[in-house]
């Protein structure tokens, strides 16, 4: 394309051989090229060489400052050959910019890239545009957050042109969406208030998804306020035991029968902690829940425990706002949050900080004055600065490995698991072509070559639950018989496989998971990369890809 595109600061153009020198005043400079995937340019000569191959590709444009005619960086279009996802359709583009460091923060390149949005749902007739990052590149994620592009998905050991090996993350927006966002420019008053809902909507989604965030919206502010106001009710010493339960069911997400909360108790929102049956929570206990806590039956918890959802990045840099803008409502600092599982069963020590992220493993025990940054398995004693296992407990069942012999025992768990368990998120046409893929022995013996089993069993030595990893970090299996389901078989078994995977040098484990066991694994630290259908015998089920790097 020949034309320049105009916007209110910007010239879109194609590159010309005399930006040779603009180009490689700021594309060798190791903080643009690395970070997204290309090397910096080491000469001029290697720029021009650029221009002439690369940048003289179809829809490469250089983005020139309207005031000074100076070429600054670069955005284009790319669709066909060009897509950088398998997930990418026909009929859909990708675009991807950069810009010299001295105009970082300048909202340059997002004004860039609506441009090229418009460009391409309005003049070259696609359906939906991508944007892709690589992990830790939180400016370029920044520029897709203000131009309306919204999650998608993530693809790890993915190549770069590099040579390494990196984690993408794949956002997108669609022609409806993109059409959204314009409508309401037609009143700038408009526009800018439905962009910031959208910003502070997305923001809290995105936030309780552990990314870092710097605002906070109007549901999150109203929910700190009103919990704020139900605190100064619940530690005042003169509200009675009664109204002390009606101030506790408000505050709280769910919380169980002949469960208590001690004086002087401090959180944040509230509605991120659940606490379930028979669990005491002592006095002076803080709860800062920017993201969920869980807590579970049996818990006993000593006063001046403190749980820390949130973060903030180790480097100042990302930790604060640079150009931080006071009007924007934004925060001038970023914050990142993580969910804390406590199981059931769990003493956590008097004095003990619990950190984002950590699960504390079913009938486990926490010292007192512990500071636990890593998750803890189930049936342990720990203790210590950091909080370290000393010893491991005799669990009421019994861990072994698999044999052959135990197939029938296995079909008969698998079947009665699915069809009972998942029935209540699955069709019984779909449980039943489920279960299904269990009646083959030889099947089974397959399972058994490539991945290696653990079963749980009862005092009298029944299979009552089972799973497997193999020496690429992959758990293919984790089903539990329908009555030892919440007494911590899972956890056990989830410590136990994820011990067999460090043995094997792994600190990575995939696994994809049912609807019905999702929220387990999320409780362990597993993330969700994506959904998707995956084919049981005849029909395609949902199940998500999940992922966890281990950190003890």
């Amino acid at each position: 394309m020949d034309k320049e595109i105009v916007t209110e600061r910007l010239i879109l153009r194609p590159w010309q051989e005399s930006d040779a020198e603009s180009l490689y005043k700021y594309a060798r400079d190791p903080e643009i090229g690395p970070i997204a995937g290309w090397p910096s340019h080491t000469s001029v000569e290697d720029s021009l060489n650029v221009i002439r191959t690369v940048f003289s590709a179809p829809e490469t444009y250089a983005v020139v400052l309207k005031e000074t005619g100076e070429p600054v960086g670069s955005a284009g279009i790319m669709d066909g050959e060009g897509l950088h996802s398998a997930q990418m359709q026909a009929g859909e583009a990708e675009i991807g910019y950069w810009i010299g460091r001295p105009f970082w923060g300048q909202g340059l390149i997002p004004e860039a890239v609506r441009r090229l949005q418009q460009r391409c749902f309005e003049e070259l007739g696609f359906t939906a545009v991508w944007c892709g990052y690589y992990d830790g590149n939180t400016k370029s994620r920044r520029v897709m957050d203000k131009c309306g592009f919204r999650f998608h998905h993530t693809e790890e050991g993915n190549p770069s042109p590099l040579g390494d090996i990196r984690t993408v993350h794949f956002m997108r927006i669609t022609k409806a969406e993109w059409g959204k966002i314009e409508a309401v420019k037609e009143s700038k008053e408009e526009y800018v208030m439905a962009k910031r809902s959208a910003d502070e909507s997305g923001s809290y989604s995105r936030f309780l998804s552990g990314e870092c965030c710097n605002r906070l919206g109007p549901e999150v502010l109203e929910m700190i306020a009103q919990t704020t106001e139900y605190l100064s009710v619940l530690n005042d010493i003169k509200t009675s035991g009664e109204n002390r339960e009606e101030i506790i069911s408000k505050i709280f997400k769910n919380f169980g029968k002949y469960s208590s909360v001690g004086r002087n108790f401090t959180c944040q929102c509230g509605k991120h902690i659940s606490i379930g049956e028979k669990t005491i929570v002592n006095d002076n206990c803080t709860m800062m829940d920017e993201n969920y806590i869980h807590i579970g039956n049996n818990v006993l918890i000593a006063p001046n425990v403190q749980f820390y959802t949130a973060s903030h990045p180790i480097d100042y840099r990302e930790r604060f706002v640079e150009n931080w803008d006071e009007s924007s409502g934004e925060l001038f600092f970023r914050t990142s949050a993580l969910p804390i599982t406590v199981e059931d069963n769990v003493w956590i020590g008097g004095g003990s900080i619990i950190l984002g992220g950590i699960t504390i493993g079913f009938g486990s025990v926490v010292g007192a004055g512990s500071v636990v940054t890593k998750s803890i398995p189930a049936g342990c004693v720990a203790a210590g600065n950091p909080c370290r296992i000393i010893r491991r407990l005799e669990p009421g069942y019994k861990l072994r490995k698999i044999e052959g012999k135990d197939i029938p025992e296995l079909q008969a768990l698998f079947r009665n698991t699915v069809l009972i368990v998942n029935s209540k998120d699955y069709t019984q046409e779909e449980v039943e072509d489920w279960a299904s893929c269990g009646d083959s022995i030889e099947h089974w013996k397959e399972l058994l070559s490539v991945h290696n089993y653990v079963a749980a069993l009862d005092q009298e030595g029944h299979i009552i639950g089972f799973s497997s990893m193999n020496t690429e970090g992959y758990l293919h299996s984790m089903f539990v018989h329908k009555d030892w389901q919440h007494k911590g078989v899972a956890s056990m078994l989830l410590s136990e496989v994820e011990k067999m995977a460090l043995g094997y040098g792994v600190h990575k484990i995939s696994a994809e998971v049912s609807i019905t066991a999702r929220p387990f694994f999320e409780k362990h630290g597993y993330k969700m990369v994506k959904e998707q259908k995956a084919k049981a015998n005849r029909l395609y089920l949902t199940n998500y890809v999940m992922k966890k790097e281990l950190n003890y």
